[in-house]
């Protein structure tokens, strides 16, 4: 009898540890309007092939419903997401670093050594945004625009390079750096209006030609000064009436 009763003991102590533990169902979608097709219960997973996104149910759901319906009745918790947003003040990286997806603003960025923005083969479109400064100390860092998908660094401020950077195709400039303008008829006093330019800015200021064979004449060398939202172009007579020029800014 007390064999039996030990037994039974031990069987109550064993069902009530193996009760703990729960085998969850999880379901794999195309897209967020392909239905279930099976009924899930809470706890449940579903992962959405076209987003990458995974979600566990925290209520019940029947087989015609979709991830867009279960989003609606907020009856999830996002387990993993894709295009996560990374929200931080500074992210120091010590080595190499491979940043597949973040999106989102960000304050400061360092690096020593090489960030690397990797296209997704599912059409992702990572981005990094940069609120303030991206410094890249060091020799031999790169920023690497992966090809494909439309990934892209982009950087609101300023990029920081305390060593060489290499542009092997075009800077291209918003109108805040680079633009152009003229001369009224033959003045010789000309004010380019630039929002955020300061009077320590540096410029780089050049002539317009009319075609292709025009000369420069003496009379409209060019000198420029630097004030607070814009750039002064003035020359020495005005000899060429509406003479153009292009301006290119650097901090």
């Amino acid at each position: 009898m007390k064999k039996f009763a030990l037994f039974l003991v031990f069987l109550i102590v064993a069902s009530v540890a193996f009760s703990q533990a729960k085998v969850y169902k999880g379901v794999s979608v195309l897209t967020a309007t392909t239905k279930l097709g099976t009924n899930l219960f809470t706890g449940d997973h579903v992962y959405c092939t076209a987003t990458g996104n995974e979600y566990i149910l925290t209520a019940n759901q029947g087989g015609s419903a979709t991830i867009t319906t279960i989003i609606a009745s907020g009856s999830y918790t996002l387990l993993t997401s894709y295009s996560s947003t990374l929200s931080l003040a500074t992210l120091t990286l010590t080595g190499k670093a491979t940043l597949p997806w973040i999106s989102g603003t960000h304050s400061n960025i360092t690096t020593d050594s090489c960030v690397t923005l990797v296209a997704s083969t599912l059409a992702k479109a990572p981005t990094v945004s940069v609120a303030t400064t991206l410094n890249l100390p060091g020799t031999a860092n790169t920023i690497t625009k992966t090809t494909g998908n439309g990934n892209s660094a982009t950087f609101s401020h300023s990029l920081v390079v305390t060593d060489s950077l290499t542009v092997s195709k075009v800077i291209t400039g918003a109108a805040p750096s680079r633009g152009s303008s003229a001369f009224v008829t033959n003045g010789t006093r000309a004010a380019v209006y630039i929002a955020g330019a300061t009077s320590s800015d540096y410029y780089i200021v050049r002539g317009i030609a009319a075609d292709q064979y025009t000369r420069p004449v003496a009379g409209d060398l060019l000198n420029c000064f630097a004030k607070t939202d814009s750039l002064i172009v003035m020359r020495q007579a005005g000899t060429t009436s509406g003479q153009g020029f292009t301006y290119f800014r650097i901090k």
